[in-house]
């Protein structure tokens, strides 16, 4: 028996019914001693938690009820229950942090997914060959991996290079199976999911679109050993986290934009659409279907960079961070500030709060508009007449001018500000997390700026910041009274002016954003933001597909490329286009139109106006930030595109049932 015939017997022997019972059985057998396995290792090395019985030392004595206790007493009494309070909260935080690493759901999923996913594998006919592809990749990948560690450090590029090849080849299996999955949820005989069906097969024969699913599973293979293990792990998990869902989705939206349009323009221009549209194919159902077919494609690649991206995501979390003999265990203290950082504002889910502006009474307010209207009806009285429009304006100039001085701190001087509706982060102990941003002058990269915060129950804390950059440090919920916080921004080293020393305050005046200072705490979990972070990019991927598919109706494939490109990069643009409209005006110095800036203006601004929803969606942004993606949001963002979609999906098919099909040539 020859080569060619043993092949065809093993394909007859995973296509029979018996063989896929079997392997599921015994898939399923491994499946649960793995978890059994998994689960007693687990409980060996769990880590412990901080006890209640750590904090007795430091817990304020009850004094007696009918005890009288003098002023200094009472002050005493209430720094130790302040400090207590922050103690407990901090370990509240902690313990939080280490339950997540001792929580074995995420492992006993990801086996029983794994399990699924190879059940799956089995009963589309490719169980024996994607164990003949693993057993192959091992004797490659074994041997590499083994001899590169036997050389110490200078074989580690031999041991990256055996991970670039088991990610590459895991990715490209994984690519491989879905797209058989999606082949078989689309094999109802319609003409929609017929087309669909067609689009992925072009999908894997265009060479425009291969170079795009090449090119991804070798950048998402790649990139972990582009990572600094020197680096801190907080900076590790950011710069994953950016590059490979970011540059994922930037890679399946060029594909996604020249498949949509090379598959209706390139069967108009070789006439191969006559063979369709002779047939019962509506020109809904055939522009639907390209469409299907283009997401469909999308959802799968998108689906395996996700995954990779989560899940290497999930074994950066638990290495060593900076601090830690090992994972989870800090050297000398509870937690290192790598660890809590990374748990608290990168994986995490927060929402962020801003402080309240001081308002003046009424009565104070109305007198300084009428001030500053008297003062310009005396410069231009026909200009500035008392009325409701003018009024408003002024008001709105007073009010920038109140918030700007408010914002500016002096040297050696202080400010309050106070937060708000921490009601529920007060009862549940959150973590908080205080996001500053503070300018001195030019911003002068080589200078820094010693900035003291002071909370109640809490120590000053002084911090070197460097200018103009968001900087962040974490806040213990002990400090919140009555839902409130007050934070004291000092422009200068408290320390340093207790100590009598004459350079304690910075030499300029510092000011602070109005975005530039918040408070965020975690509403949500991590994982649950990752998968809606993914439905968001997935829907971009749909308008960016309904868009090609539209333009190539009408346009030739070269024409109809530049127009769906152009259209992406001016959507993912317009939050930059939105932010410099707002200070580039169309009259000069003196008020006078300016003809080449109004003509802009006229251009750019309804541009923004249409895209801005698009761009405000930055889930990759808010991923890495740590901040939440929520559920109404999505759902707001989901149905203005469907609508959109909607509304170029008519189009479109009003423009091809109005083409003249049999004559048209492509040129």
């Amino acid at each position: 028996m020859n080569l060619r015939e043993r092949l065809a017997q093993l394909n007859r022997l995973q296509r029979s019914r018996t063989f896929k019972i079997i392997a599921t059985i015994v898939i399923g057998v491994l499946a649960i001693a793995a978890m059994g396995a998994y689960l007693v290792e687990h409980q060996r090395s769990a880590v412990p938690m901080i006890e209640d019985a750590a904090l007795e030392g430091i817990r304020p004595p009850e004094p007696p009820k009918d005890a009288t206790l003098t002023q200094e007493q009472q002050l005493e009494l209430a720094a130790a229950k302040s400090r207590y309070e922050a103690a407990k909260a901090t370990q509240q935080t902690i313990n939080d942090i280490l339950r997540r690493k001792a929580d074995p759901t995420y492992v006993l999923v990801f086996i029983a997914a794994f399990a699924g996913i190879s059940a799956c594998v089995i009963w589309i006919n490719l169980g024996l060959t994607g164990l003949v592809l693993l057993a192959g990749g091992a004797i490659i990948v074994w041997p590499l991996r083994a001899f590169g560690l036997s050389l110490g450090d200078e074989g580690r590029r031999l041991v990256d290079s055996s991970t670039f090849i088991a990610a590459l080849g895991v990715l490209a299996f994984c690519f491989f199976v879905l797209m058989e999955l999606v082949r078989l949820l689309l094999s109802a005989s319609h003409p929609v999911t017929a087309i669909a069906r067609n689009v992925i097969n072009e999908a894997v024969r265009m060479k425009v679109s291969l170079v795009f699913i090449v090119l991804l599973m070798f950048m998402l293979a790649a990139l972990p050993g582009l990572l600094d293990s020197d680096t801190q792990l907080r900076y590790r998990v950011q710069s994953f986290l950016q590059y490979g869902t970011g540059g994922s989705f930037w890679i399946i939206a060029l594909l996604v934009l020249f498949l949509g349009v090379g598959s209706v323009a390139f069967e108009q221009r070789d006439r191969v659409i006559w063979q369709t549209m002779t047939k019962p194919v509506a020109a809904w159902q055939y522009l639907l279907g390209k469409w299907l077919g283009v997401v469909t494609v999308a959802a799968v690649l998108l689906a395996v960079s996700s995954t990779g991206v989560f899940l290497f995501v999930e074994y950066l979390r638990n290495q060593t961070a900076s601090g830690e003999s090992k994972p989870y265990v800090a050297t000398g203290q509870a937690i290192s500030e790598d660890r809590l950082v990374l748990e608290t504002q990168i994986l995490s889910a927060r929402t962020a709060v801003g402080f309240q502006m001081p308002t003046l009474p009424p009565e104070d307010f109305q007198k300084a508009v009428d001030s500053r209207l008297a003062q310009l009806q005396a410069s231009d009285p026909v200009e500035f007449q008392d009325t409701p429009v003018v009024r408003r304006i002024v008001e709105e100039q007073i009010y920038d001018d109140m918030k700007a001085a408010y914002l500016n701190i002096g040297p050696g001087q202080e400010r309050m500000f106070t937060f708000t509706g921490l009601d529920e982060v007060q009862r549940q102990n959150l973590p908080l997390t205080l996001r500053y941003k503070v300018s001195i002058g030019a911003d002068d990269p080589r200078e820094t700026a010693r900035v003291t915060f002071g909370m109640i129950n809490t120590q000053p804390r002084v911090q070197e910041v460097p200018l103009g950059q968001m900087m962040s440090i974490p806040i213990s919920p002990a400090s919140i009274q009555d839902g409130k916080l007050e934070l004291v921004i000092l422009n200068g080293d408290a320390y340093r002016r207790m100590e009598g020393d004459p350079g304690w305050a910075n030499n300029g005046s510092m000011a602070v954003a109005p975005d530039g200072i918040q408070l965020s705490f975690p509403i949500g979990s991590y994982r649950a933001n990752f998968i809606r972070v993914v439905v968001v990019l997935w829907l971009k991927l749909a308008l960016l597909a309904m868009i090609a598919v539209v333009s190539a109706t009408f346009l030739s494939f070269s024409v109809a490329s530049m127009v769906a490109f152009g259209t992406f990069l001016v959507a993912e643009s317009a939050g930059f286009l939105n932010t410099s409209l707002e200070t580039f005006a169309a009259e000069d110095a003196q008020g006078k139109i300016v003809l080449w800036k109004a003509a802009i203006r006229v251009v750019a601004v309804p541009i923004g106006k249409i895209f801005g929803g698009y761009a405000d969606l930055k889930p990759t942004a808010s991923l890495v930030d740590g901040q939440i993606v929520d559920w109404l949001s999505m759902s707001l963002a989901g149905t203005a595109i469907l609508i959109i979609c909607a509304a170029l999906y008519a189009a479109g098919v009003f423009i091809f049932k109005n083409r003249e099909l049999a004559t048209y040539s492509g040129q």
